[in-house]
């Protein structure tokens, strides 16, 4: 394992340890509230190939839409349904 690798290897596992998980470049709501309105019906569905914290699958739920979100980050992907999961129970994220 080259000396790089390591040190990414133990930034990772402190950044889960501190449990400071966030998103660098989450967006409001309102930004993508009139995309998704003006771009799928009501039970229509939304794809969203950069997920990131999850934004766009939490108004497309909340507006009646469904939601395909693609993220290669683990970290990212488990804040997306952490903040989906919440949402839905109506604990907003």
């Amino acid at each position: 394992m080259h000396k790089r690798q390591k040190k990414t290897i133990t930034w990772i596992a402190l950044y889960f340890s501190m449990r400071i998980i966030r998103h660098f470049a989450t967006f409001p709501p309102k930004l993508i509230t009139p995309c998704i309105l003006a771009s799928s019906p009501p039970g229509g569905t939304i794809l969203d190939p950069f997920a990131g914290a999850g934004t766009t699958g939490l108004v497309a739920e909340a507006l009646g839409r469904n939601a395909i979100l693609i993220e290669l980050n683990p970290a990212y992907v488990a804040m997306a349904q952490q903040r989906i999961a919440e949402a839905s129970r109506g604990n907003h994220a």
